[in-house]
């Protein structure tokens, strides 16, 4: 029987995990923003974001088009 997820999705809820709490991550588009999201919604409530464009901890209600 295969998984209920694809290896993009398992890669994005393993990254979240190892982001914590309280610390600050930069990160780029795509699957490592969904990580960092991710984490803010789970594990690391109060992680920083900082993004590869120069975004410091924006309020990610979805996953942006372009962080730029």
């Amino acid at each position: 029987m295969a998984p209920d997820y694809n290896m993009m999705e398992l890669m994005i809820s393993v990254a979240a995990r190892y982001l914590e709490d309280g610390k600050t991550v930069a990160v780029g588009t795509g699957a490592p923003c969904a990580a960092a999201m991710l984490a803010q919604k789970t594990n690391a409530p109060d992680l920083v974001v900082i993004f590869e464009a120069g975004g410091v901890a924006p309020l990610l209600p979805e996953m942006p088009i372009s962080v730029g």
